[in-house]
């Protein structure tokens, strides 16, 4: 059997106290133990420093001294302190001077190294004592310091609180903000206060120095370093030296100068800048060296500038890139009498003349810049490399140094100039070479005016105006000889060859060059007489009208068929081919004296079917040249008819009234005629023989031709060939004679 045993046992624990004596390190705390709490700049402050083992015991035996040290700045205490009794250093007083968080050590001060740091405290700042004009407003820079500040540009500067310590205590609102020390063209409106004054704004626009000061009631202010506004970069130029009044071509004193400019007008001290001046206003050259660079000054200088003609100027002084400027107005004044202009009374230059005929010119007064000179009044006198009619001698005064219109004449033709110069003095001038003209002439009659064709050669008088001694008549444009009578009339010869063809020919005179030319015309007629006349030959004629077989079948001749017995007529009428509706040649003549007796002109001329007689033409009166106008008995021939006459003279010219032989008896001379019927009268047909009688002898051509054709005198009816109708017309005029006297 078991038996159940119970025993006590008990335990006993033996605990020991470690205990190191050996010095291991400081514990620094506020006095009284704990840790360092916020402490202030300047304010002193107890700590009790403690001698410790490794086990954090006191060493109660430690009765050295230790070095107090901080992290920040110590302004008392700091040092070897007092000795420790029984291991502590009960109380040491500590005075800060710096702001920030903070610690303090304590290092033994001999023997060892041991030392012991507090805990990290904040140091804050004492009352401010002064008020400083700073570059940032949390305290983290400095008083702004003296600088240059470019024009135009801007500077934030703070108004900062700081203690006795120079710790920060605030950006606080500065109750002024103001300009020091002020130099130049800065002014009090370039530093600008924030709203809430703690800070300010300062621009630079002028050139000048300052410090900026900000006060807060009794703090001590401190001022900003010194500010210079220094001239931006080149915006603009302006003339510090305006241009003056000056004479034309002399040099404008005193000296241009130029000066380049920031945007706010301050100068700037560039060199090297090329600035060009130039005339922008006003007429005229600008001489003299136009582009300057500038000095070390930024200044540049035009002194050797001069303006050749006067007048209101004005100058633009510009430089690449920057902004120019136009200088004030300025006046070029003329200098003293030099030349004289001689020019059209308009201006320009002496346009192309007439000889004869007047003009006006214009006369200036002039410096050597050749300008006029306003207040020259005297006279010229007037030459000319032409003959002067008028105008030559001393001229009226000038007014204002202008003589505006002064007339001349020239009375001969060429190239010339005209010259003016100073009465009783030599200044001169001379206009440009001009020419004069020959004048135009025009013709307003002639005499005679009309000629008869064939007429012998005469001399001809011609009226108008503008001849001159080299005129020329012109007879259908071709030169004539001419005298000259006067500038209003002009004789000419004319050829009897002149008189040679009908017609109208225009009578003109031409003056040769320079100028002239060639006048109006007017109309010279060479007059012929001709005869225009109707006839009809019984031969041809038929239901009212002459055939043109001979034409038609070209049996025609080309050449007048009235060479031979009995007529001999040598005229020369030819054609190159017979025109349209010819019927046949007849023989015209035209005769005078007691019944017609006394032929004067004889002409071939053409019979056209309507029985109009007509020239070469086939459409024209027969032209008789060399006949006179008047009357004449008409006679009609024809190579187997019997010549006809004219009952009475017929009136002749160069437009004879139709004479119609067709309609009456009362037509012929001897009123006798071959009745065709229906009111019309011919020719009789039938005399082969042409002896001016119809008998028997007039059947021997038909007879001896019959049958045979071509241009036949036997071929009695005008129809190319001979038969038995040829004898019809002698029969049925058989015994019927010409009344026409041999």
């Amino acid at each position: 059997m078991i038996k159940k045993v119970t025993y006590t046992l008990m335990l006993v624990a033996i605990i020991q106290v470690p205990v190191d004596a050996q010095l291991h390190h400081f514990v620094v705390d506020t006095v009284g133990g704990g840790d360092i709490t916020i402490v202030t700049a300047g304010q002193s402050f107890f700590i009790e420093v403690l001698a410790k083992d490794s086990l954090n015991n006191t060493v109660t035996d430690f009765t050295e001294t230790v070095t107090i040290s901080s992290s920040g700045t110590l302004l008392s205490g700091g040092g070897i302190t007092a000795p420790f009794i029984g291991g502590v250093l009960a109380s040491h007083e500590i005075v800060l001077s710096k702001t920030g968080a903070t610690t303090i050590t304590a290092t033994r001060a001999s023997g060892g190294s041991e030392s012991g740091t507090s805990n990290a405290f904040t140091v804050l700042p004492a009352m401010p004592t002064k008020i400083l004009v700073e570059t940032a407003p949390d305290g983290s820079g400095g008083v702004v310091p003296a600088q240059d500040l470019v024009s135009g540009n801007a500077l934030n500067v703070f108004a900062v609180e700081r203690d006795a310590f120079d710790n920060f205590v605030a950006n606080a609102p500065a109750d002024n903000w103001s300009l020091e020390n002020v130099t130049g063209g800065i002014t009090g409106s370039d530093l600008v206060p924030s709203g809430d004054s703690t800070s300010a704004t300062f621009t630079g626009h002028f050139v000048g120095t300052a410090q900026i000061k900000a006060t807060a009631g009794l703090l001590n202010p401190t001022s900003s370093g010194t500010l210079s506004v220094i001239p931006g970069s080149a915006n603009h130029v302006v003339f510090t030296q305006q241009p003056s009044d000056a004479i034309a071509g002399a040099t404008i004193t005193p000296t241009l100068t130029v000066q380049l400019k920031d945007s706010v007008g301050n100068d700037v001290h560039s060199s090297a800048i090329a600035i060009g001046i130039a005339l922008t206003t006003g007429t005229g050259s600008l001489s003299g060296t136009l582009t300057q660079s500038t000095n070390g000054s930024g200044l540049a200088a035009f002194n050797d500038l001069s303006i050749n003609i006067a007048g209101t100027k004005r100058l633009t002084a510009s430089s690449a890139g920057l902004i120019p400027v136009v200088s004030n107005t300025f006046t070029i004044s003329p200098g003293t009498l030099n030349n004289f202009l001689v020019e059209s009374s308009g201006g320009g230059s002496i346009p192309t003349q007439t000889m004869g005929t007047p003009f006006n010119i214009k006369i200036t007064a002039r410096d050597l810049q050749n300008n006029t000179v306003t207040s020259f009044s005297g006279s010229v006198d007037i030459t000319s490399t032409g003959t002067l009619s008028q105008g030559g001698g001393t001229t009226a005064a000038f007014t204002s140094g202008v003589l505006s219109s002064h007339t001349i004449t020239i009375a001969n033709a060429g190239t010339f100039t005209v010259t003016a110069t100073l009465t009783g003095g030599s200044a001169s001038g001379t206009s440009n070479a001009f020419t004069v003209n020959n004048p135009l002439p025009t013709t307003t009659s002639i005499t005679p005016a009309t000629k008869t064709l064939g007429e012998s050669g005469f001399t001809m008088t011609i009226n108008g105006t503008n001849f001159l001694s080299t005129s020329v008549v012109r007879f259908n444009g071709a030169n004539r000889t001419t005298t000259f009578v006067n500038g209003t009339q002009l004789t000419t010869s004319i050829p009897a060859s002149d008189l040679t063809t009908a017609g109208t020919f225009p009578i003109t005179v031409f003056n040769p060059a320079p100028g002239g030319g060639t006048s109006n015309s007017q109309n010279f007629r060479v007059l012929t007489s001709v005869v225009n006349i109707k006839v009809i030959l019984q031969g041809a004629y038929s239901g009212g009208t002459m055939n043109t077989t001979l034409k038609n079948t070209g049996l025609l001749p080309l050449l007048q068929p009235y060479k031979g017995d009995p007529w001999f007529y040598s005229g020369t009428e030819s054609v190159g081919t017979i025109p349209a509706n010819i019927v046949d040649w007849l023989l015209i003549e035209a005769r005078t004296g007691t019944r017609g007796i006394t032929r004067v002109g004889t002409h071939a001329a053409f019979l056209r079917s309507d029985g109009v007689v007509v020239d070469m033409d086939g459409a024209s009166p027969v032209a008789f040249p060399g006949i006179s106008i008047g009357s004449y008995y008409i006679v009609v021939k024809h190579r187997n008819h019997l010549a006809i006459m004219s009952a009475g003279p017929v009136a002749l010219n160069d437009s004879s009234t139709l004479y119609d032989f067709t309609t009456s008896t009362s037509t012929y001379y001897g009123a006798d005629a071959k009745n065709l019927g229906g009111g019309r009268f011919g020719m009789y047909g039938g005399d082969y023989s042409q002896d001016g009688f119809i008998d028997s002898d007039d059947f021997a051509g038909p007879d001896n031709d019959l049958f045979k054709s071509g241009y036949r005198a036997s071929d009695l009816n005008l129809d190319g060939f001979v038969d038995s109708d040829d004898f019809i017309n002698p029969d049925n005029n058989v015994f019927k004679t010409t009344h026409v006297p041999n």
